[in-house]
């Protein structure tokens, strides 16, 4: 696989189904709490809560997981990789979701995902 060119600092155990399914899954009801209350107070007129409640904590049905995000997860689940002096960590199918909600891309930025934390406290988006 492609991936095996790469050199793992870390690495999680392969990805199971149930891993992937994750991906697809609603995400966990307390995500986004106090960001909901937040956004409210700061843009009350978009109708965040109804905006909110319709995404029903699921990623939009756009979505998919490409074959190499898969190949990667069934690898390992999320992990460090090491290649042309660069470092790249990713985040597991239940992380990208869970980001998604809390960190609010569902409200700023619908069409993107979090893939990856950075050491600078930012998130690489697909």
């Amino acid at each position: 696989m492609w991936h095996e060119e790469f050199n793992f600092l870390s690495r999680e155990a392969s990805a199971s189904d149930e891993d992937l399914a994750c991906f697809f899954q609603t995400a966990d009801k307390h995500i986004g709490d106090e960001g909901i209350r937040v956004l409210m107070q700061a843009f009350p007129e978009a109708g965040v809560a109804e905006r909110f409640a319709a995404t029903g904590l699921r990623l939009p049905d756009y979505f998919y997981i490409p074959e190499e995000m898969e190949q990667l997860w069934r690898y390992a689940v999320s992990g460090e990789i090491e290649g042309n002096g660069r470092e790249f960590g990713y985040f597991s199918p239940k992380d990208v979701v869970e980001f998604y909600f809390s960190y609010e891309f569902w409200f700023y930025a619908p069409n993107f995902l979090p893939v990856r934390p950075s050491e600078k406290r930012r998130l690489y988006i697909f």
